[in-house]
């Protein structure tokens, strides 16, 4: 027996609102007619049901539930907009033993089709396993106490609102979580990333009591799985076959795509009949080759030099197939080009298997050569080499190009470079066209979760001027890194959460299932070619042996290695299959594996015979006839014609006559104008002739960085913004000044500095006709692109013969701004130039030619319009560090004369003193560079010095301008001594690089260099006004001493 009391009459009002059903079953109908006849002749629960109906006035206690919350608690949460109040009423006995008649009554309530009451129920308490059985008679009195109408249903069962919001509702949870519940990891591991400590899989597709699973319900038009042309299926079949799409060997991550088109897209191709989708024969025999060429690579590199490092790809050999047919589908799809980024795990085997090097060159990598004068550089490991080729694919004879990119051992620093030069690649076939190159980027599982640059270049994937149409994320998921376990290199479910950011679907796909790996491809490339948008493919496998073929994995995973040692190939796993389904016999795998290993003998032998190391196989970018004939050593004139400049002055101090411009920004362009017409040109005129010169010859120009647009200290206002009230037009100064010029992007970048500077690196790369500029906010934050600096723009002609004329412009000067805004850190750039002190070059050309880059701290606008000029003009290719001022911009005496601009002018890496003529009463000769100099003359004029101390100005300080210094030195100034001046501390600037330059350059004829500036200091500038004022007073008042 059980007590009912404290029955809630409110509660009644608020359930009366659910009450309007439109039908009940035709079961509760019949039942309802055979009790009225005979209460005997039904089940003892409907007795107790129908009888509830006479009760008016009945009471109900409180429930204490098991979490601690009472019950009346939990409906107040429900209830509460309905503002229900509780008041007790009388009690009453019922017969049958609770929890039995409870668990019926749910499911006759189910089938009775009352609109809200199950919904209420599972509100109230989801775990329908756990009864409340006085919740649920009270829920009976209600709906039995009431009269509704019946609606005539054709079949034993309708399924009631409730039923069909259940029924969508776990289609949707499949949909959206199947993949905690799918195979994916071929080791099955207990300790793996895909056990969920967390996550009550069971809890989430447990099916509730009051479903019948015999009984059929309509498919809502958000899925496909009645994929044989049915409406409607019983709920068992809805369970199975939402499990076979979801839960075997693939498991999507589509919840947090945004895009409803999309999200449909996804659907379609994955709950499919037959999953993965049938092939044809030749196709698979074709994938079984691509995973024999894939394991007995490595199998042949390790009988090979088994002591080498090699980093290969066994446990995830699928990925090689894979890549394979990822780039076949994309070919199909329009794809001309595709770019890839990989780190060292499988890139030997890419190279071979994806890419096509012939492996007599990789065999060749393993050599050990003698250095020949032949070799440029100093070349890199076999295992971060790139390399450019065409090959065909095998469903078209058409030529596709395929670039693998050279990087250095830094995980995921060569993603930034890949967006870059597949956008810049992507406007060679025409404007927006997107979908001719495609960048492929294959992560490693702990890089993609650990490295803060895939966050910042994933970032630039839906902005304008960065975007590349949409990279395909392929992950080769180990599930280890070096000797990390996954639960502490990811905090997100998998390492591809970073995707989600950006709305990209991914596909997780255990890496031991060939086929399911590659239908993740062919949807991944028809996804990205409709929708141009990012997609990521995780496979998931093992890594064989430890994280290079030298290390010991066992020291820190015993019990993973343990199992990894009994896996079996998954060359064999789909031979097997393949036997098993008569597509091949074991004869064919064996024919197969045979040949080719003789294949790999005969390129070995071939490449045990070479003598010299061919580098021109590992060019990653190779510009095709760009200096074909053209002389190194030739350094050209920079200077235009008048017009040109004329032309550009007028565009540059007129405000647009179609947009409404700021008071503020009129004013400016009107004293452009005036100082333009007396032939003056300041440092943001100088930059804007270099630029709008360049695009009228026919060079691309592109200016990134944070806030370039109008420049971080308002001096460029290249792009201009109307003031009319929402407006929202701009327009582009240099945009369409000329007749058929080229482009000219200047472009405001993300905050961001490693993923910007290289994705502007990639841009370079692709053309040799295009000047591409990064501008950091200031000079210092550029060391947070170090990797990209040092990595690849400082080194990547010495290691992969690689030219780029990226151009970086660091604003620089010590202003009392304090130490993070003060200085670019010369001395680190400076240290990494490849001269050798003690080698004095007089031929500057030769300097120049033999550089890995150009550092230059020009002092005058002239000289800044010919640097940039010059850095597309000459014969090569070099970047550019720029050290560029901040006080200049607008100091009256910064100025040069339009005459130095024009035909017949160039560049000079050496100015000397204009107001000091040559002469042996000269007592001090002060060499520095840039703004310095201005506070040195300005001290100097004060102080009537000009007959005892001339000032010369090292524009370009790498290469050193050697001959035109000794000239200066020794001839122009016999008598005086020589000091290198600088606003920097001692440890910092050019001193510790040009000293000992300007030593050996010198040699006995002047004594030692002197120094000039600030005294050591571990921060580059001092932050209290006050104490800059006086290190400043102290360092001039020491460079005025005679």
């Amino acid at each position: 027996m059980l007590k009912l009391s404290s029955f809630i009459t409110k509660r009644l009002n608020f359930l009366q609102k659910f009450r309007n059903a439109k039908y009940y079953s035709q079961y509760v109908k019949e039942m309802r007619k055979f009790w009225e006849k005979d209460p005997n002749s039904v089940h003892p629960y409907w007795d107790v049901n129908f009888k509830l109906k006479q009760i008016q006035d009945t009471g109900i206690t409180r429930v204490q539930m098991k979490t601690g919350e009472t019950r009346e608690k939990k409906i107040v949460s429900v209830t509460e907009q309905f503002e229900c109040e509780y008041s007790a009423k009388e009690e009453v006995e019922v017969v049958e033993d609770s929890t039995t008649v409870a668990r019926k009554i749910i499911k006759s309530l189910a089938r009775a089709s009352v609109r809200g009451i199950p919904v209420l129920f599972m509100l109230i308490y989801p775990d329908s396993n756990q009864v409340d059985e006085i919740f649920i008679f009270d829920i009976a009195i209600h709906y039995f106490g009431d009269s509704l109408t019946v609606d005539p249903v054709d079949d034993m069962h309708s399924a009631s609102l409730e039923e069909t919001v259940f029924v969508n509702n776990i289609i949707k949870t499949y949909q959206n979580k199947g993949h905690y519940k799918a195979k994916l990891d071929p080791l099955k591991s207990t300790l793996g990333p895909f056990v969920k400590k967390d996550l009550n899989v069971d809890n989430i597709f447990k099916k509730p009591i009051w479903i019948d699973s015999e009984s059929t319900y309509c498919l809502p038009s958000t899925t496909y799985i009645g994929y044989d042309q049915r409406k409607s299926l019983p709920f068992e079949e809805i369970i199975k076959r939402l499990e076979y799409t979801y839960c075997n060997s693939i498991g999507v991550e589509s919840r947090h795509v945004q895009s409803a088109d999309q999200i449909d897209f996804i659907r379609q191709h994955m709950e499919v009949e037959k999953l993965p989708p049938p092939m044809s024969k030749e196709k698979k025999v074709r994938i079984l080759m691509d995973l024999i060429r894939s394991v007995e690579f490595e199998k042949f590199l390790a009988k090979k030099w088994p002591s080498e490092k090699r980093f290969g790809l066994e446990g995830n050999d699928s990925f090689i197939p894979a890549m394979n047919y990822l780039i076949e589908c994309g070919a199909s799809l329009g794809a001309k080009s595709f770019i890839l980024g990989i780190a060292h795990r499988g890139r030997l085997n890419t190279l071979a298997n994806v890419v096509k090097v012939s492996p007599k060159n990789l065999f060749s990598a393993f050599q050990k050569f003698d250095v020949s004068d032949e070799v440029k550089g100093t070349g890199d490991v076999k295992y971060h080499l790139g390399t450019s080729k065409f090959i065909s694919t095998p469903v078209s004879n058409e030529k596709i190009k395929i670039s693998l990119l050279s990087n250095p051992s830094h995980l995921e620093a060569v993603i930034g470079l890949v967006l870059g030069k597949a956008a810049a690649e992507a406007t060679l076939f025409g404007k927006d066209d997107r979908n001719k190159t495609w960048p492929i980027l294959i992560h490693g599982d702990a890089a993609l979760a650990g490295q803060g640059v895939v966050y910042e270049c994933i970032q630039l994937s839906k902005l304008e001027n960065y975007s590349s149409g949409g990279a395909i994320h392929i992950v080769i998921n180990n599930q280890i890194g070096f000797t990390c376990n996954p639960k502490q290199s990811c905090s997100f479910d998998y390492p591809t959460g970073i995707l989600k950011m950006i709305g990209a679907p991914v596909f997780h796909v255990n890496g031991d299932d060939v086929d399911a790996v590659i239908h993740c491809c062919q949807v991944a490339a028809q996804f990205r070619a409709q929708f141009q948008m990012d997609v990521g493919i995780n496979i998931i496998g093992y890594r064989k042996n430890g994280h290079n073929e030298t290390d010991e994995p066992r020291f820190t995973q015993p019990l993973l290695y343990k199992k990894i040692g009994a896996m079996k190939n998954v060359q064999d796993i789909y031979a097997e299959q393949l036997i098993s389904e008569e597509v091949v016999t074991k004869e064919d795998v064996d024919r197969i594996r045979k040949d080719y290993d003789q294949e790999l003998e005969s390129f070995f032998v071939e490449a045990s015979k070479e003598k010299h190391f061919d580098q021109n196989v590992w060019v990653d970018t190779p510009w095709i006839d760009s200096f074909r004939d053209k002389d190194p050593m030739m350094v050209p004139k920079t200077g235009v014609d008048r017009e040109v400049l004329d032309k550009l002055s007028k565009v540059i101090s007129e405000p647009p006559a179609n947009i409404k411009t700021h008071q503020s920004l009129v004013r400016i362009f009107g004293n452009r104008a005036k100082h333009l017409k007396n032939g003056i040109v300041d440092w943001p005129c100088a930059e804007a002739f270099a630029f709008g010169s360049l695009v009228k010859e026919g060079i691309n120009v592109r200016l990134s960085g944070q806030d370039v647009e109008r420049g971080t200290f308002s001096h460029r206002h290249h792009i201009i913004h109307d003031q009319t009230e929402f407006s929202y037009k701009s327009v582009n100064l240099l945009d369409n000044v000329f007749d058929n010029q080229a482009n000219y992007t200047v472009t405001n970048s993300i905050l961001s500095e490693f993923g910007v500077l290289g994705f502007e690196l990639g841009v370079s790369m692709e053309s040799a006709d295009t000047l591409v500029l990064w501008e950091a906010q200031f000079g210092d934050f550029a060391n947070t692109a170090q990797v990209i600096i040092d990595q690849f723009i400082a080194s990547g002609e010495s290691k992969w013969i690689r030219q780029s004329a990226i151009t970086l412009l660091l604003p620089h000067g010590m202003e009392g701004m304090g130490p993070e805004h003060s200085s670019a850190r010369l001395e680190r750039f400076l240290q990494l130039c490849n001269d050798d002190e003690a080698d004095v070059t007089l031929n500057m050309a030769s300097q120049m030619a033999s550089a890995n880059w150009l550092v230059a701290e020009p002092s005058t606008p002239a000289n800044l319009f010919h640097l940039l000029r010059r850095q597309v003009l000459l014969n090569y290719r070099k970047p550019l560090v720029v050290i560029t001022p901040k006080a200049l911009l607008r100091l009256p005496a910064c100025v040069s004369h339009i005459d130095e601009f024009t035909t017949g002018t160039m560049f000079k890496p050496y100015l000397p003193d204009p107001e000091v003529p040559p002469s042996d009463k000269v007592k001090k000769l002060i060499f520095c560079s840039g703004k310095f100099y201005y506070e040195l003359r300005e001290e100097r004029d004060k102080k009537n010095l000009n007959e005892s101390i001339s000032i010369g100005r090292v524009e370009q300080l790498f290469p050193v301008p050697y001959s035109e210094i000794i000239e200066d030195a020794i001839k122009s100034y016999p008598n005086a001594r020589v000091f290198w001046g600088q606003e920097e501390h001692k440890n910092m600037g050019a001193w510790s690089y040009m000293a000992p330059r300007l030593n050996n350059a010198l040699g006995n004829k002047k004594g030692p260099v002197n120094y000039i500036g600030r005294p050591p200091s571990c921060t580059s500038a001092n932050n209290l006004k006050a104490e800059h004022d006086k290190e400043r007073r102290l360092v001039l008042d020491k460079a005025m001493e005679v």
